[in-house]
């Protein structure tokens, strides 16, 4: 089975601070404005230009610590959160 990987898409205006992003998405003539935890933010950052599953969990792990018993579904979670919404891609 190969890791599927994951990258950020690009959104029309993005603001950064410590505490997360707010993020303006464009679709279909239709723009969004989204808040993200640090969290999201975080797996935008490190899936800017594609990363494997298992390794965007191991820097996620390293970032944040791993709060549940299975830290890969969790992310695997929070990646399909993500991809719904239109803010990252998952290939694989």
């Amino acid at each position: 089975m190969t890791d599927p990987v994951v990258t950020a898409t690009e959104v029309a205006d993005a603001l950064v601070g410590d505490d997360g992003a707010v993020v303006l998405v464009v679709s279909g003539g239709q723009h969004q404005v989204l808040r993200l935890s640090l969290l999201g933010q975080a797996i935008r950052e490190i899936a800017a230009t594609g990363v494997p599953m298992s390794r965007l969990t191991d820097e996620l792990v390293g970032r944040f610590g791993g709060a549940g018993a299975d830290p890969a579904a969790d992310v695997v979670a929070l990646v399909k959160q993500l991809e719904s919404a239109g803010l990252v891609r998952v290939d694989g």
